[in-house]
């Protein structure tokens, strides 16, 4: 018997680039023996809902579109008790999880990885609740409007920005926090933080530690504190660029669950799509909690 797929896409993300490979994409799943339902999303939430309302039916889930789309899909297996792997054909303008997990950014390569490639067990985020892939950052940007907060998605976006606000000296904004982690507890201003699971932030190779794994259940956490003079602004962009943490200017460690609380709601934003503002977060790592497809081993 066929193996049965699930095959969802995001009918209005990238909808050309999809639409003109969609043939091409079919061919290489029957071509791997599966019977193929397609399911095209129409509105958010839709991949969350076909994954947690048909997933008794499918041995594996493939999802096409933006790292919002397979967030989605996510979200819905985790909800699920019979879970499957998920296979990922990225289309969207960031796919950070996709280079990470070197999953090809050709989509027909791609389809091939996610029909016969490897399963890795991955490590995901949760959010005060909410699913996120690959990073969590705050701070920065309260001071800029929507419109360049939209266009800085990823976080090597918004670091080059912080780099560029040092480099002109310009006033940037901060805001006290208390971080509590495992049994340690820090408390100082800070201008950004990142929480990842990801061996580069936001292209920034080797930053997080030479030994970082994404399936290991802890988080790489990043905190900028806030310069106090011309000589910590440099020693800072020193620290960022040169990818060596100097722990004067920057807190930098690994942890399962990390709860952040400020003394006013400051600017967040998880896997470069979403800007929201909050007092108080937590963030916990889901140890290999999904299944995902990469290229098999050579």
């Amino acid at each position: 018997m066929k193996k049965k797929m699930m095959f969802i896409y995001n009918a209005h993300e990238e909808k050309a680039r999809i639409r003109s490979k969609l043939v091409e994409i079919i061919e290489v799943f029957v071509q791997a023996g599966y019977e193929i339902t397609v399911m095209p999303m129409q509105k958010q939430g839709d991949a969350i809902a076909f994954v947690r309302e048909k997933e008794e039916y499918f041995e594996l889930v493939v999802c096409s579109g933006s790292d919002v789309t397979l967030t989605e899909a996510i979200t819905g297996m985790l909800q699920c008790k019979h879970k499957v792997p998920i296979g990922y054909i990225p289309c969207g303008s960031t796919n950070d999880l996709a280079r990470g997990l070197k999953i090809p950014s050709n989509m027909v390569k791609a389809a091939h990885t996610a029909a016969v490639g490897d399963v890795f067990a991955y490590d995901v985020g949760r959010f005060n609740g909410e699913i996120f892939l690959y990073a969590a950052a705050f701070a920065l940007f309260t001071d800029v409007s929507c419109e360049v907060r939209r266009e800085m998605k990823s976080v090597h976006d918004r670091m080059l920005f912080l780099l560029e606000k040092m480099k002109r000296q310009t006033k940037i904004k901060s805001y006290h926090l208390k971080v509590r982690f495992d049994d340690v507890e820090i408390e100082d201003d800070f201008v950004f933080g990142t929480i990842t699971n990801s061996r580069t932030l936001g292209g920034f190779r080797r930053i997080t530690g030479q030994d970082v794994a994404l399936d290991d259940g802890l988080f790489e956490v990043i905190l900028v504190k806030l310069p106090k003079s011309l000589f910590e602004i440099r020693k800072t962009q020193v620290s960022l660029r040169t990818r060596i943490v100097d722990p004067t200017y920057i807190y930098c460690f690994k942890t399962s669950k990390v709860t952040f609380e400020a003394t006013e709601e400051i600017p967040w934003t998880w896997d470069g799509e979403s800007d929201a503002f909050y007092q108080k977060v937590e963030i916990e790592n889901l140890n290999k909690a999904l299944e995902i497809k990469i290229p098999p081993k050579k």
